[in-house]
C-alpha cells in the first residue's frame, strides 16, 4: 500500500500525481485498489485517474459539491513480469478552478497466475 494524505491542490486541466511509485512484478492477476478524498468546487468536477505502465486502468470523477467525498474502488488487472510505474492522478475539469484531494491510497495485490 502507498498512501499520501496530506492534502494537494491543482488548477490545471493536466494530469498532477499525487501518488507515484514503481515497483517489480511478477506475472499475474493483480487486485489493483485505490481510495482518495476529493473535494470540487460547486461549479467544477474533479476527476483521477489510475495509470498502470502508461495504461489507464479506472477514471472517476467528483462532482458539483464544495464538500470533501470520499472515492474508491478496484480492478482486476493482468501484469507481465518487470518493473512497473503505478500512479494516481488528478486534474481540474476547468483550467483555473482550484480542486483537491487527500488521503490518497493504492494497494496492488497478486492473486493469481
Amino acid at each position: 500500500t502507498t498512501r499520501a494524505t496530506r492534502k494537494s491542490d491543482t488548477s490545471l486541466i493536466a494530469n498532477t500525481a499525487k501518488i507515484s511509485f514503481t515497483e517489480n512484478y511478477l506475472n499475474g492477476t493483480y487486485r489493483l485498489g485505490w481510495s482518495c478524498e476529493l473535494l470540487p468546487t460547486a461549479v467544477v468536477d474533479i476527476e483521477y485517474t489510475v495509470i498502470v505502465d502508461g495504461v489507464n486502468k479506472a477514471t472517476a470523477r467528483g462532482s458539483g459539491i464544495a464538500q470533501w467525498t470520499s472515492a474508491s474502488g478496484f480492478t482486476y488487472i493482468s501484469l507481465i513480469a518487470g518493473s512497473k510505474l503505478v500512479t494516481l492522478n488528478y486534474r481540474s475539469v476547468s483550467v483555473g478552478i482550484q480542486v483537491s484531494i487527500r488521503n490518497a491510497a493504492i494497494d496492488l495485490w497478486r492473486i493469481g497466475n
